[in-house]
């Protein structure tokens, strides 16, 4: 707690009071089960939150200003606040004072803190004449942009986080009373505004505390046995964030996920030198894409005579609804499977790049480790997160099969791109994909994940059944939720003398997926990388 805190620094954010009902699947801050509506407005604050109070997912929310006289710096305010919501949230808010506007905001010279109606509720039925968010401008700028963005969150939807049934706070109200008394508001105001507390029920979902949400009261020292101190957060937090995207949820989607395995019909794995399959795309603005592979699978021979352990996975035919995915060998190798995800993104979205790699004897001087500078075609208004797979290589048989690809030194106008070998492999070439992408707003995660000592699966009664060796790994998304998981290679050690044989499958929980490495049959694999990206809401 910083020491100039003092207790006349609160400022408050009144709402508006808002009837109960029940609900099931809404955010899970800020609900509860209630049994039937309110019937008097004025005596009930209820936190919780119905569905048809939420505006159309895409909707354009006209909004006017409703002073006569105009105040072009505070509008301004409120219009960057509301970029900020519209950046994780699709909704769009039009500033063209119009009359039938579903929301009206006033500034108050005379008021602290603001009010707001939540969401759509009793809009229709307010005259057009009255106002739906009350402005105080009794504020400095910082505190007055943070009660324009805790008063716009209302108007979309969100409700106070400290009455959430995952807050339990062990509140001392008399303190908390006697100081809203100096604010002239009364011990039931606060009991409804502040102490209010809804219990977690099964037919709601709750989070975790959130003490940063935008959406939260400041709570001074002395307030509460258990919470020592909460100032104003002056940000949207990750979670709400996480909660807007969820609730109004863009019909597009980032990104596009497809895959390819040469044995998704089944049958005897047979030597083909070459596959191909078209992809299809959901891609209804016919943009431009960018598409980008990693292998998940291959099973190559090493042995009898093979001279060369080639696969290449590349994309041509590119159209804006569909791709040829195509995987390769050389007729000097023997390639009995193999598989490929594809990301496809939109070329012009500077907020997600993507690119590859092929190495080149000019980046290196040992032919083990190849280094090259790669430059994004937009800088990045932050340091990005880069994932780096592989999607091809070669190797001449006979040595170990060791092959690495990491990206360092990343900054927002590129990063240096590594490909190594070691061991004696006798690496030919590479061939890598990177996908680089901004933090904010955070609904992609991404990460690597280590298999090492694989264990061997429990033999089926089958007496063909081929010998496996596994590994498993489960990765926890806390409350967010995965959409779709792309999981490829980015690096693999195979013992000398032994086939290459590896295959990455995902599978997606509610909020984790998991991701297993398997090997089979004679292949002995010491160890394995797998970069991943998981697209969540």
């Amino acid at each position: 707690m910083p020491a100039e805190t003092k207790m006349d620094d609160f400022v408050m954010a009144s709402c508006w009071p808002m009837p109960s009902t029940d609900l099931s699947d809404l955010p899970p801050s800020n609900l509860t089960k209630n049994e039937g509506d309110a019937e008097d407005d004025s005596a009930v604050t209820s936190l919780a939150v119905s569905k048809e109070w939420f505006w159309p997912v895409g909707a354009w929310l006209h909004v006017r200003f409703m002073n006569k006289e105009p105040n072009p710096r505070y509008e301004k305010m409120v219009k960057d606040a509301a970029k900020i919501w519209e950046k994780y949230a699709n909704i769009h808010f039009v500033f063209d004072n119009a009359e039938n506007a579903e929301i009206r905001i006033l500034f108050d010279s005379k008021l602290k803190g603001g009010q707001s109606f939540i969401g759509r509720h009793r809009r229709d039925e307010t005259p057009k004449e009255e106002s739906t968010m009350v402005l105080g401008l009794t504020l400095d700028d910082g505190l007055f942009r943070r009660t324009a963005l805790h008063e716009l969150g209302h108007a979309l939807g969100c409700i106070h986080e400290h009455s959430s049934p995952a807050a339990e706070i062990e509140w001392n109200k008399e303190e908390v009373i006697k100081w809203y008394a100096t604010q002239k508001l009364s011990a039931s105001w606060v009991e409804n505004n502040i102490f209010k507390h809804y219990q977690k029920s099964p037919s709601i979902q709750t989070s975790t505390f959130d003490n940063r949400s935008i959406m939260i009261y400041r709570i001074c020292p002395g307030w509460a046995q258990n919470v020592p101190y909460i100032d104003w957060p002056n940000e949207l937090s990750d979670r709400d964030k996480m909660l807007i995207q969820r609730i109004y949820r863009s019909n597009k989607r980032t990104t596009e996920f497809g895959i390819f395995d040469t044995q998704e019909k089944g049958g005897k794995k047979k030597p083909q030198l070459h596959h191909v399959k078209s992809v299809p795309l959901q891609n209804p603005d016919d943009k431009a894409l960018d598409i980008t592979l990693g292998l998940t699978k291959f099973d190559l021979e090493c042995n009898d005579g093979i001279q060369d352990v080639q696969l290449k996975a590349y994309a041509d035919a590119i159209e804006t609804t569909s791709f040829n995915l195509n995987l390769s060998s050389v007729e000097s190798g023997r390639l009995y499977a193999a598989a490929a995800i594809s990301l496809a993104s939109e070329q012009h979205n500077s907020s997600i790049q993507t690119g590859c790699y092929t190495t080149s004897r000019e980046d290196t001087q040992d032919g083990v480790e190849y280094v090259t500078p790669i430059k994004f075609k937009d800088a990045f208004n932050t340091v990005p997160e880069v994932v780096v797979w592989l999607k091809g290589f070669h190797f001449k048989s006979g040595e170990c099969f060791n092959l690495h690809a990491t990206a360092d030194n990343i900054t927002s106008t590129g990063f240096k791109l590594h490909v190594e070998t070691w061991d004696n492999a006798a690496l030919e070439s590479a061939e890598v994909s990177w996908i680089a992408y901004e933090k904010d707003p955070p609904g992609i995660r991404s990460g690597k994940i280590e298999f090492h000592n694989f264990k061997e699966r429990d033999a089926d009664a089958n007496p063909h059944h081929i010998k496996e060796k596994y590994r498993a790994k489960q990765i926890q998304l806390d409350e967010w939720r995965p959409q779709s998981v792309y999981a490829a290679v980015s690096k693999f050690e195979f013992e000398k003398g032994h086939n290459p044989r590896l295959e990455i499958t995902t599978t997606l929980g509610r909020s984790s997926f998991e991701v297993e490495a398997v090997t089979w049959e004679d292949s002995r694999c010491q160890a394995v990388e797998v970069s991943y990206l998981a697209v969540c809401i």
